[in-house]
């Protein structure tokens, strides 16, 4: 067995769930994707099921190593007792030479881009989330409660609020002011039905937040080809996004420039979320703001932390983990 150190890192989502195994130079030596691990939706012995999964599928790829760190990085991961039961669970498996370490998914995230530094990460995918997270102080977090109190911005609440406004409609309990024809027929094309009772299966007994989430895409394709309403509901979803981030600002001490790491797959629409989340942005009293996308996952944030935790300073160049994706200046 060789004598360099190796660390793993775990970046679990609510649709997939990813884990690297990395070098002392953070040379990746694999990469896998299994499936999501947010235990809210699917508990958390089928969450440590999975993650037990993965790890041994990546060990088993990997030549005779020895893994001195774990770091998982977690969607749903907020809650403490949570994170305790999963790491002791995963602690058992003697996958590492040290405790393993769990964090939500907001942390791994910014580790990956920006290290240990003050930063926010907004996430916008299946679901959404914000977090200040200060190394030095307590984390300020706005939204992550899931799509029936918050997610807003996120590929489900787009989703969600163009059926909305077509079902609405067609009550004839808020008629839209734009067109909902284009926006009906993409509805019954995507989920295969009718009507809006075929819709009713989707709503209760089959209800797949990946699956719903994803009827997104369609109504980016919608907005990019011109589609008012659709064009509409993501200037609203950039707006909240924008409220997220002013949120956690205002909320600490004075803050006038600042980081924001964008994670999730709503910010390959970023021109159709632009207008609305600079619409909110000055309105807040920052002054710059700087929204970076990550070209790496967040597994090598996970990665970082768990050697922290381990007591190993792993600090790994990360110039080239992100790019900018717009920066914001209040002229």
């Amino acid at each position: 067995m060789s004598g360099k150190l190796f660390f793993a890192g775990i970046e679990g989502g609510a649709s997939s769930t990813k884990i690297g195994i990395y070098d002392e130079n953070c040379k990746e030596l694999i990469s896998i994707v299994g499936k999501g691990t947010n235990h809210w939706q699917i508990g958390i012995p089928e969450c440590i099921q999975r993650i037990r999964q993965l790890v041994n599928e990546a060990l088993s790829k990997t030549d005779d190593i020895r893994l001195f760190s774990i770091g998982l990085s977690l969607s749903g991961g907020d809650d403490s007792e949570s994170r305790r039961k999963i790491q002791e669970e995963v602690d058992k498996c003697k996958f590492c030479d040290n405790e393993v370490y769990v964090s939500c998914d907001t942390v791994g995230s910014l580790a990956s881009i920006i290290g240990l530094e003050k930063g926010i990460v907004l996430i916008s995918g299946t679901g959404s989330n914000c977090e200040l997270i200060d190394p030095n102080g307590t984390n300020i977090r706005c939204g992550g409660w899931g799509q029936f109190i918050g997610d807003e911005g996120s590929a489900f609440w787009i989703a969600h609020r163009v059926i909305k406004i077509v079902f609405d409609h067609t009550d004839n309990l808020k008629p839209s002011v734009h067109s909902i024809e284009r926006s009906w027929d993409a509805i019954k094309s995507f989920f295969s039905i009718q009507d809006k009772m075929g819709l009713l299966k989707h709503f209760y007994g089959e209800f797949n937040k990946p699956f719903f989430a994803s009827f997104c895409i369609k109504v980016a394709e919608l907005a990019n080809d011109g589609d008012q309403l659709c064009k509409e509901v993501f200037e609203e979803a950039g707006q909240l996004l924008g409220m997220h981030v002013k949120a956690v600002v205002s909320s600490s001490q004075e803050v006038n420039e600042i980081k924001v790491v964008c994670v999730g797959s709503v910010f390959y629409s970023w021109n159709l979320l632009k207008s609305g989340f600079v619409k909110e942005l000055k309105r807040s009293s920052l002054k710059k703001v700087t929204l970076l996308r990550p070209t790496v996952h967040a597994c090598v944030g996970a990665a970082i932390l768990g050697s922290h935790k381990a007591g190993y300073n792993w600090n790994p160049n990360l110039e080239n983990n992100s790019k900018m994706l717009y920066e914001y200046l209040d002229a």
